[in-house]
């Protein structure tokens, strides 16, 4: 998550100062968030330092005087919008065009893909996991949706692409995400050894992780030397033997 564009002038982002800008003129706004909880973020989209606590301090502001929608897919924030607008239009006895509305989709912001050597290395790390699938046009499109959060239209893409059953593709799912989420975390152990985020963050995603997957999220080579096996955690720690 990036806090925007600086203007250098006010030290303040674009978006920051568009949103005062529409509170100077009485302007009802349409807030929609990035959910958190949903959304995985490459490292490269996060700010640290000054600018986080920046974005931090705006979403805690817009947070606390307005309503505020939260979005997981470019589809999600796409159907939010057009459903917001319409409905202002309407109590505003203005005409809906769908035209309008068409336009506005299209503007919307858009979910970076992995490009072909992110797609490489990704399919590299998963392994055979992605065997049953068997296409990387499919293998790629399920992705897709994993960054942008959207597990059950991957699950639902799968399905429709391979002999898998809902079930089936979900589980397997389940194990790509821990791969990739796995990619993630090894990503933000480097910049942490480089200084560019603190341990505790690092820490805080790692358990993350834990928390938001059936499986745990971690790589390791397994003794025939085959990476990109998810490696079952157990339920609790094991006790310590007493003499």
């Amino acid at each position: 998550m990036r806090y925007g564009s600086i203007d250098q002038e006010t030290g303040m982002s674009i978006t920051e100062l568009e949103y005062e800008e529409a509170q100077r003129f009485h302007l009802r706004p349409l807030i929609y968030l990035i959910d958190e909880d949903r959304q995985p973020v490459l490292p490269r989209h996060v700010d640290f330092g000054e600018p986080a606590e920046k974005l931090k301090a705006l979403k805690s502001r817009l947070k606390e005087g307005h309503v505020v929608n939260f979005f997981t897919t470019p589809d999600d924030l796409a159907m939010r919008v057009t459903q917001d607008v319409a409905r202002l239009m309407k109590e505003g006895c203005v005409p809906v065009q769908e035209s309008a509305l068409a336009q506005i989709v299209n503007n919307l912001p858009r979910a970076d893909w992995p490009d072909d050597d992110e797609f490489a290395y990704l399919k590299k790390e998963i392994g055979s996991l992605a065997d049953p699938i068997g296409s990387d046009i499919v293998l790629r499109e399920a992705l897709q949706f994993i960054f942008c959060g959207d597990n059950l239209s991957a699950a639902f893409l799968v399905t429709r692409s391979t002999p898998l059953s809902i079930r089936q593709a979900t589980d397997l799912l389940v194990k790509i995400t821990g791969v990739v989420g796995s990619v993630a975390l090894k990503g933000y152990k480097v910049m942490e050894k480089e200084g560019c985020v603190s341990p505790e963050f690092v820490k805080a995603f790692e358990q993350h992780l834990f928390e938001k997957h059936r499986l745990p999220l971690f790589v390791r080579q397994d003794p025939k030397g085959e990476a990109g096996n998810p490696v079952q955690a157990p339920d609790a720690p094991p006790s310590e033997s007493k003499p």
